[in-house]
């Protein structure tokens, strides 16, 4: 029987005779300054391994999410995020939206949902979601990608004024003079020794 409270049933051994002798244990400099010098052979090898054109190695997940997501959010990017997105992917868009990212959630799975958030925008937005979710399955990156809807279709100038032309002008309605003027006039009219429906040529007293 398989123990999973630890992680040794993946069958992981160290091989350590089977490695190659070394001078030093470390570069001696922190990983945030310096890059190990196996970094870019491994990540176009995890590149190859995912058909990509190129990868980015980083120290954890939480580290890459939040440079990035860090970045967008300074520029004001828009970031969509599914509910069902691992907490995380949630972290970093909290990390987006204090450095003012407006950051809107949207139901899991629904690229319906995403469609109605996203609606029209002249930027591209940045959509956060697990690439499958354990007894849901994969989340739908196809939906996702069509769920941009194109711009409107603008029209020309000569549209513009032909439609222009077309419209009639709405005739301004006349408000209705508040009561306390059509009290002044009332009094007005009966300073001047006329009824309430008399001339309208009154003048306004104060």
């Amino acid at each position: 029987m398989l123990d999973f409270t630890s992680a040794l049933y993946l069958g992981l051994a160290h091989g350590g005779r089977s490695l190659a002798p070394w001078r030093e244990l470390t570069t001696g400099v922190p990983a945030v300054l310096r890059e190990a010098p196996e970094t870019a052979a491994v990540a176009r090898r995890l590149a190859g391994l995912q058909g990509c054109e190129a990868a980015t190695l980083a120290p954890s997940t939480l580290h890459a999410l939040c440079d990035l997501l860090g970045q967008l959010g300074a520029e004001r990017r828009p970031i969509y995020v599914d509910a069902g997105t691992y907490a995380i992917g949630r972290i970093a868009a909290d990390f987006a939206a204090a450095r003012g990212a407006p950051v809107t959630m949207f139901p899991r799975h629904d690229p319906a949902a995403l469609r109605r958030c996203l609606g029209w925008m002249p930027t591209r937005p940045v959509v956060i979601a697990d690439g499958y979710t354990p007894g849901v399955g994969p989340t739908p990156v196809g939906a996702y990608l069509d769920s941009r809807q194109p711009p409107p279709p603008r029209r020309s100038a000569r549209a513009r004024r032909h439609a222009s032309a077309r419209s009639p002008r709405r005739p301004r309605r006349r408000l209705a003079a508040p009561p306390s003027t059509r009290l002044r006039e009332r009094r007005a009219c009966l300073l001047a020794g006329q009824g309430v429906r008399g001339s309208t040529r009154c003048t306004l007293r104060p």
